[in-house]
């Protein structure tokens, strides 16, 4: 991404002071990059170190029940964030791996199974 101009926006101009937006910022700009949207009725929260490593959020447990109640499916965030929920949410150690796991291959969109 070294060539490329990245910009963000966050809507009604919102200040984000909360690391746990991190990884959800990571792969808005990476679903940009590669042309493929982000896996549908997922949530993200995770704090992104500059290493890539995905960091635990506080109250994962409370941020997964409420973005159960606004409808996603499940919330994805640290590998630790995710043993510890026992739940079944999506887990990841490291961003590359996020990427992987979060973004749908089908440039055209389409529907998770």
């Amino acid at each position: 991404m070294g060539n490329q101009d990245v910009y963000l926006n966050v809507a009604g101009g919102a200040r984000i002071s909360d690391p746990g937006a991190d990884l959800a910022v990571c792969l808005a700009v990476a679903s940009s990059l590669r042309d493929m949207p982000v896996r549908p009725r997922i949530a993200l929260a995770g704090e992104v170190g500059l290493g890539g490593e995905i960091r635990n959020v506080s109250h994962f447990a409370k941020r997964m029940k409420e973005a159960i109640s606004v409808g996603f499916e499940a919330l994805a965030g640290s590998a630790s964030d995710a043993d510890a929920s026992g739940e079944g949410p999506p887990g990841f150690s490291h961003l590359s791996s996020a990427i992987e796991g979060l973004l749908d291959g089908k440039r055209s969109g389409g529907d998770w199974a």
